[in-house]
């Protein structure tokens, strides 16, 4: 209208762009689909102003039309980046937006506590961060360019740090109580979980080593297969979580926690136990006593305090019968010392009393030999392989009656 003064003019486009930009404004969010034709609209009359013969050499008309300009081209990115973020057809099945918020809210609620739901959220959870960070990449290889971009770029990328911060770290502790909660029969080394062989390990230890001897033995091949069953866990357990000490370290106390206890309940008891069964170990055992220790010693004290017989005949038998009851005892003292030698003060009371009887032999036995073995002599004949015949008693008994009858007188 070449006919109104250029202010009116100005004023009435300036006012039928600023009535369409709030149209624009209150359909943005909520009706996208009306806001091209409303902006088409603004395009329009920016262009008629930049034709307007009146508006040329205003620089304050001329400022606002190249506002106006830019606010259109801005306009129009928003529209296009909007239409991208609400396409159904981008792989979010709802728009940006939807699947967004949706993502935020269920990370805001966290892992949940019931372990049946965590494996399903945590996939559900995966997926949309998958989804997520591929809209992204194309997002940004399309309009990272344009400034318009920045807050949906801003908008993903808080969504996606939210997941590390909720996620990542809480995923530690999933997986450490997935750790605990494994089975043989998915790949851990523990039947039915940690739980159940802490408790039993724990209960068994507890309960203590049977008084009975015939129980000792299942009871402790039944608390060391535990007991290493639990330390193989651990070491794999510390492996795994080697990167998150303080997530792990509770796990960890209370597994090492049992194992001290096993130490110091059982690692004690065990030496009395393996003292004792050396005692008790017959030759059937793998000891070179046949009936045990208690059994010999008794045996060969009995022997050494009845001494040796004063008839001649059963020397030889009962010298030979200690001396191999001797021997074997010697024996089995050095085999035990050897498999004691790091616990000299458990091992002593058993190692004192072998020697005490080993003594007692050297004393009573080992000075008596002289005196036998002078006897022997004396009575050897020629079959025992003496120069006599029949015994140094006969023979010098012979040789001095014979020098007391002195030379016969009789020359033949």
């Amino acid at each position: 209208d070449q006919t109104l003064p250029m202010e009116a003019l100005f004023a009435d486009d300036r006012s039928f762009i600023e009535r369409r930009q709030q149209e624009l404004q209150n359909n943005f969010d909520r009706f996208p689909e009306r806001c091209p034709p409303i902006l088409k609209a603004i395009q329009e009359r920016v262009e008629a102003m930049q034709k307007q013969p009146l508006y040329a050499g205003n620089p304050n008309v001329q400022q606002f039309i190249a506002e106006m300009d830019k606010f259109c081209k801005a306009q129009d990115t928003k529209l296009q980046i909007k239409a991208d973020c609400d396409d159904r057809t981008k792989g979010l099945s709802y728009g940006l937006d939807w699947q967004l918020e949706g993502f935020m809210r269920n990370l805001q609620k966290g892992i949940p506590t019931d372990k049946r739901f965590v494996d399903d959220y945590l996939k559900e959870q995966a997926k949309v961060r998958d989804l997520l960070q591929g809209f992204l990449e194309n997002f940004r290889a399309k309009w990272e360019h344009a400034e318009e971009s920045k807050p949906i770029i801003d908008k993903i990328s808080e969504g996606l740090s939210l997941y590390k911060a909720v996620i990542d770290a809480g995923m530690v502790q999933v997986l450490i109580d997935k750790a605990r909660d494994a089975r043989k029969a998915d790949g851990s080394v523990l039947e039915y979980g940690l739980k159940w062989q802490l408790d039993t390990f724990i209960g068994k230890l507890q309960s203590g080593i049977p008084k009975d001897d015939r129980y000792v033995d299942d009871y402790l091949k039944n608390v060391e297969s535990q007991r290493s069953l639990l330390t193989q866990w651990l070491e794999d357990f510390k492996a795994k979580f080697a990167d998150h000490p303080n997530e792990a370290k509770p796990t960890i106390d209370e597994v090492e926690s049992a194992l001290a206890m096993y130490k110091e309940k059982i690692g004690g008891a065990m030496l009395g136990v393996n003292i004792q069964k050396a005692i008790n170990a017959r030759k059937a055992d793998g000891s070179v006593l046949e009936y045990g220790l208690k059994y010999h010693l008794d045996n060969f004290v009995r022997k050494i305090q009845t001494g040796i017989p004063k008839d001649d005949r059963y020397v030889d038998d009962y010298l030979k019968n200690v001396e191999s009851q001797r021997s074997l005892l010697t024996q089995w003292l050095e085999d035990f010392k050897a498999k004691f030698a790091d616990h000299p003060n458990e091992a002593k009371p058993t190692i004192d009393e072998v020697e005490s009887a080993l003594a007692m032999y050297k004393e009573k036995i080992g000075g008596a030999m002289l005196g036998v073995n002078i006897q022997k002599a004396i009575n050897a004949r020629k079959a025992d392989g003496s120069v006599l015949e029949y015994g140094l008693k006969y023979h010098l008994d012979n040789f001095v009656r014979k020098i007391q009858t002195g030379i016969p007188k009789d020359d033949r």
